[in-house]
């Protein structure tokens, strides 16, 4: 293969690559994500599927998060960095 045709190639792949990463959705507090939520899910899995929450405090080694929706309060208690349970409540 030619030069020319290896930087058209690689170009095409890179700019796949970067069409197909842009295609993904930012994490968001909907409640289909806040249904995937499940005990014992650790805090970081959460925060990629809600994205930061709203609100958080952090007594001890227990967090409490809360996010918010157009129609729903959504709230979930960490111990130990991993989740005990959750909430949900419309508004």
């Amino acid at each position: 293969m030619n030069a020319k045709k290896y930087v058209v190639l690689t170009l095409l792949v890179l700019l796949c690559c970067f069409s197909l990463a842009s295609c993904s959705s930012p994490p968001a507090a909907t409640q289909e994500n806040y249904d995937k939520i499940s005990v014992g899910m650790k805090y970081d899995e959460v925060i990629a599927l809600m994205g930061e929450p709203d609100v958080k405090q952090s007594p001890m080694n227990i967090a409490v998060c809360q996010w918010q929706d157009s129609k729903t309060v959504f709230v979930v208690i960490f111990q130990d960095q991993a989740v005990n349970s959750k909430k949900s409540q419309p508004l």
